[in-house]
This record gives C-alpha cells, structure tokens and sequence, in this order.
C-alpha cells in the first residue's frame, strides 16, 4: 500500500500527444518549444510510444533546462514540435489575415490604401510565417482579419 509519493522536482520531462497524422512527422531529438501560462522552455523529443490510442500517439520531450522551478507536476502545456528549420527568409507576423498556407489574397499598405495583394505563404513558426513571394521586404501588411474586404481592390485609410 502506498504510504506517500515524492517527486523529484530536479528532473522534469514533458509528456505529451498528438493526433496520429501528425505521427509521421515526429522523430527522436526534434526540438520542441513548450508554452504555459507562466513561462516557456525548449527541449527535444526523448521518447516516442509507437502504439496509438484513440487517434492519438504519445511522445515525451526531455527539457533543456530540467529543473526548471515554474514547472509544477501535472501542470498543462502547448507544445510545439519543430518539423522544419528555414534559414534566412522574409517572414511576416501571424495574424487573423491568415487562411493557412499557400497562395493567399492579404492587403499592403501603399499610402493612403490598402491594395489587395496575391502572396505566397510558406511554413509557420511560433509568432511568424515565412513569405515565398508576393510581399517585398520593407511592404507593411495589414494583419487584422480582411475577410469582408476580399472583394475590394484597394481599400482607402484614414
């Protein structure tokens, strides 16, 4: 019978899952980027359970920092799995306007107005996207969600 449970807080992995379409993209030492309410840390991919349940594949991610003191047990995370790395790119910050990858209709401010622009997306990281083309390096776009602007050409600012 168990008396009492002591947890080693010097030593803290993450254990987390994913959908099952995702599990062909997962590979031992994958960086990933965990995210909670109090803080961030990084690690990389420890462990990979090959069963899948319900749908779902477990994989466990050994931190960087393992004794890091805003981790609690139990405590809920988002982790992110890095599945590519680009070098130097032109990128553009997330943003509503988005509608996933691709090509894409957005809105560039040239002036006074906003001309609606065709743009090619690429992949997306934690707080930005990479631009394939379409975009120049030094344009301004507008980020907000345009949805009921798609319509219009250009759009006149105030």
């Amino acid at each position: 019978e168990i008396i009492a449970r002591i947890s080693d807080l010097t030593a803290y992995r993450v254990d987390a899952q994913v959908s099952d379409i995702h599990s062909g993209t997962l590979a031992r030492r994958q960086r990933a980027h965990i995210l909670w309410s109090g803080g961030s840390a990084n690690g990389e991919i420890s462990d990979i359970d090959p069963t899948i349940e319900n749908g779902t594949i477990r994989f466990s991610i050994a931190l960087d920092e393992k004794s890091d003191p805003r981790l609690r047990s139990k405590l809920r995370v988002d982790v992110s799995v890095i599945t590519a790395e680009i070098g130097t790119s032109l990128r553009l910050s997330k943003g509503p306007f988005l509608m996933g990858g691709g090509s894409q209709e957005v809105f560039v401010v040239r002036g006074n107005r906003a001309i609606r622009t065709a743009a090619t997306i690429g992949v997306a990281g934690f707080d930005y996207v990479q631009v394939l083309g379409g975009i120049e390096k030094g344009d301004e776009v507008v980020i907000s969600d345009m949805r009921d602007y798609l319509h219009a050409r250009e759009i006149r600012l105030k």
